[in-house]
């Protein structure tokens, strides 16, 4: 993941919930998603990330999930994460097509849907459009520092 990295920039840090199992492709995503301005928190497994978001759930106001995971799914993963979370919001990844009507409609405003591969400007962009989104209690946690504001253009 080469250039792109200007695609967000948060003017302050922000927390992501990274989830794949594709461990190359795990740390390459971290990386990348640091240098757009997130602190990012990488699992391999849906196991491990549910008990970090369960424990901290206003912590992580954006995950990115892939839907094919070992153990627990990542759509068991993001309705758990869903469901305990009303201002969370995820970017689904996979490699195979995602029908978005396989999710509940009362999520479904706050998931995005990126099929791998994909270039890293795919990313940010998806990234920026999901952020700016403001499902209930996004706009507090927004106000109280939560979520990366974009500079002024």
């Amino acid at each position: 993941m080469g250039s792109g990295a200007e695609g967000v920039n948060p003017v302050r840090p922000a927390r992501l919930l990274l989830v794949d199992d594709e461990l190359p492709l795990l740390r390459l995503l971290e990386r990348y998603l640091g240098r757009l301005g997130f602190e990012v928190q990488a699992c391999s497994k849906a196991e491990e990330a549910w008990e970090l978001f369960a424990a901290q759930p206003d912590a992580y106001p954006l995950v990115m999930v892939d839907l094919n995971l070992p153990g627990m799914s990542g759509e068991e993963l993001l309705g758990k994460i869903l469901g305990a979370s009303r201002s969370a919001r995820a970017l689904v990844c996979s490699g195979y097509p995602v029908n978005p009507a396989r999710f509940p409609e009362t999520v479904q405003g706050r998931l995005s849907f990126l099929q791998k591969p994909f270039a890293p400007r795919m990313l940010a962009g998806m990234l920026r459009e999901l952020l700016e989104r403001q499902p209930e209690g996004a706009a507090r946690a927004a106000a109280a520092g939560g979520l990366p504001q974009r500079k002024a253009d």
